[in-house]
């Protein structure tokens, strides 16, 4: 797991801590029987929500064409992915 995700879930559950809930992790055979969120939140002994905690990831790729330039531009291609919604292709 990456420390950015690992890093922003423990401020969600300090967070909801905070704001009076109780937060509770799934148990490890809990993981392994398949995708779960990350927490499940209780006001209370009821449950009150599901939390699942979305961070940004940082740009390595970016940094590393900038480590070699000092005070210059930086660029190049790198493969990715695009997905849109077929409403919003370009008309032939």
């Amino acid at each position: 797991m990456s420390k950015a995700k690992l890093d922003g879930e423990a401020r969600v559950e300090e967070f909801l801590l905070t704001s009076g809930l109780q937060v509770e992790r799934y148990t490890k055979a809990q993981l392994r029987q398949g995708r779960t969120p990350d927490f499940r939140i209780f006001g209370g002994d009821e449950l009150a929500f599901f939390c699942e905690v979305k961070t940004a990831q940082e740009d390595e790729w970016l940094d590393k064409q900038f480590s070699c330039c000092a005070n210059a531009h930086a660029g190049g291609r790198r493969a990715t992915r695009l997905y849109l919604q077929s409403d919003q292709l370009p008309d032939p």
